[in-house]
């Protein structure tokens, strides 16, 4: 699929790869509760996305808790001395549970370190997601 010093795919095995992996998602979260997350490259407006969310049965976990927040998680320059995400590329996808199933949900480890010689360093070249959810009866924390 591409990535760090890996050629990108071919955009038609991208393609077929994504639906293969929508179809086995949906198939499984037709029958019970199902999670998917992690870094899908793609923002909300994308058809990666738009298939997962809403249309495929599930719910985007931090847009369900936030529907104004930007959840930029993507691209941090680790050495900037400043933020420098814009993107929202990292999800948490729910299904089986309902579109109230996200009690929470925020951006995680977005917050840099200073290095003993007084530089600044972030955890990643992506920010977290944390969600907490409502499965299995489970109710949400007060």
């Amino acid at each position: 699929m591409g990535g760090y010093g890996r050629p990108p795919s071919p955009p038609r095995l991208r393609a077929d790869v994504k639906s293969a992996l929508r179809r086995v998602i949906v198939l499984l979260a037709a029958t019970r509760p199902a999670l998917v997350m992690g870094d899908f490259n793609d923002g909300e407006t994308m058809p990666a996305i738009t298939a997962l969310d809403g249309g495929g049965g599930f719910v985007d976990a931090f847009r369900a808790a936030n529907p104004g927040a930007a959840g930029a998680t993507a691209w941090q320059r680790p050495w900037a001395p400043q933020a420098t995400a814009l993107r929202r590329v990292d999800y948490i996808f729910v299904s089986g549970a309902g579109g109230e199933v996200a009690c929470a949900s925020r951006v995680i480890l977005d917050r840099p370190r200073r290095l003993a010689d007084g530089r600044t360093l972030w955890p990643s070249d992506h920010y977290g997601v944390l969600a907490e959810l409502r499965l299995f009866g489970i109710k949400c924390a007060p």
